[in-house]
């Protein structure tokens, strides 16, 4: 499997765009590449799913093991002729300054893949050599195999950049993407416009893969992604089982410009349990589908679009009646925020939510929180029994104000150093929602119990 991971020195150094113009680059060529994206991030992987037509994955070395990350590879790669991964934050950022727990170095070695660092040239000259051996120094375990340079101010520039890194480093450069003011993607307060809010999508990605062909060494690329050694899946403990191969249970998920948050490893955990996908719009549609026997509602930006989805009365009317029916519930950040009585935007403007959380949301002028976190189930719920313990990430610009005597979802520790002790979200016999992302790879066996619920949900009604 040829596979290749898009490192950076730190944030917004290029990765992304890089990422992007490679994808579409090696689409444009006739080849079937299979993006990835290190860390707990949403909209990046909503790009890159847009920019190679096929889902990108997470992988994540803290929020899920080694052998699962191994597995979600090999079994989103399989058709493919080229995966090329984008890293998190600078290479060996993670967790914490200790070690590289959760960073895109330790992926890398985890599966045992090429690395090429995407540099941010725009205010260096010869010192973007030793940055450049700087990280090829820090882990000589890590394989560090070539060099793209970003926002290049031209020709003279790029000399000079080529020149100081063959004078210290035995490391190719792949090509030099000059500064492009025609390419840009809006960002917000969690980070770059949604792929799905794109208008201009198609051309923006065409423009991408012409200045990859244009700029960038592909064959040496195609060459270098050669050079992974990807280990094989081991052990009985599978995350994908494939058992559940007879009647599927439809199940409803939540996906338009409000919502889209979701891990697709959580959708295919729940496909490989028995459930049919069936995703619908608060947004656009006036019902929840029929036929549906439990609701998932991912996270997203309700906040942006409170007004149409408070208006869309026959959809909250219709989601009020299914969910009052019995059927399970399992909803994450902005669908807990939807499941509330209402939402207060940043202008102060209070709208109408579902209604079947007693309180409301209130967005707010800073961060809330960030970072990883295990959640343990506080209440028996839909995704399993008191104490069954997840791990996620959290990221709001928002916070909850809800009925003092309500039954929390979660008891939420933060990463390390941990602080424990945080009551989280809502439970009720057949709901849990909090602002908490969880991957299901981290436990599996909540993606089970709630196909289990939903089964036993129906066969109750009967």
């Amino acid at each position: 499997m040829k596979a290749v991971m898009i490192a950076g020195m730190s944030s917004d150094s290029g990765k992304t765009t890089i990422t992007l113009s490679l994808i579409s680059a090696l689409r444009k060529k006739g080849l079937k590449v299979q993006p990835f994206k290190v860390g707990p991030d949403y909209i990046d992987p909503g790009h890159h799913s847009a920019a190679a037509s096929r889902p990108s994955h997470n992988l994540d070395g803290w929020m899920i093991p080694q052998q699962a990350n191994v597995e979600i590879f090999h079994r989103a790669s399989s058709t493919a002729d080229i995966a090329v991964i984008e890293g998190v934050m600078g290479l060996f950022d993670g967790l914490d300054g200790r070690d590289q727990s959760g960073s895109s170095a330790e992926m890398a070695g985890m599966l045992r893949v090429p690395v090429i660092l995407a540099v941010d040239a725009s205010a260096m000259g010869r010192s973007a050599a030793a940055a450049v051996w700087g990280f090829s120094s820090f882990d000589p375990n890590l394989d560090l195999a070539g060099v793209i340079f970003n926002n290049v101010g031209g020709p003279s520039h790029e000399e000079i950049l080529r020149e100081a890194l063959t004078s210290r480093c035995d490391i190719p450069c792949l090509g030099c993407l000059y500064r492009e003011g025609s390419i840009h993607i809006d960002d917000r307060h969690l980070g770059l416009v949604t792929a799905s809010e794109m208008k201009e999508a198609g051309h923006i990605f065409g423009r991408l893969a012409e200045l990859a062909l244009s700029r960038l060494d592909l064959d040496l690329l195609m060459n270098i992604a050669g050079q992974a050694t990807i280990p094989a899946v081991s052990g009985k403990e599978r995350l994908f089982k494939g058992e559940n191969i007879g009647l599927k249970i439809p199940l409803a998920v939540a996906m338009d410009k409000a919502f889209n948050f979701y891990y697709q490893a959580n959708l295919d955990l729940l496909e490989d349990a028995g459930a049919e996908i069936i995703p619908f719009s608060p947004l656009e549609e006036t019902t929840i589908p029929a036929g549906v026997r439990g609701l998932y509602i991912g996270g997203g930006y309700p906040e942006l679009f409170a007004a149409e989805l408070a208006d869309n009365r026959t959809m909250r009317e219709s989601l009020r009646g299914k969910i009052a029916e019995g059927i399970p519930v399992f909803a994450e950040c902005g669908g807990f925020m939807y499941l509330c009585d209402s939402l207060v935007a940043k202008d102060g403007r209070e709208y109408p939510m579902l209604g079947i959380i007693p309180g409301r949301t209130v967005m707010t002028a800073s961060l809330q929180a960030l970072g990883y976190i295990e959640a343990a189930i506080a209440n028996d719920s839909p995704l399993g029994a008191a104490g069954l313990v997840l791990r996620g990430h959290e990221y709001r610009w928002s916070k909850a104000e809800l009925n003092r005597d309500v039954k929390p979802a979660y008891d939420v520790s933060s990463a390390p150093p941990r602080v424990s002790g945080t009551k989280s979200g809502f439970a009720e016999r057949n709901i849990i929602a909090g602002y908490e992302h969880l991957h299901f790879a981290s436990r599996p066996e909540a993606a089970s119990k709630f196909l289990e619920t939903m089964r036993k949900q129906k066969e109750e009604e009967h």
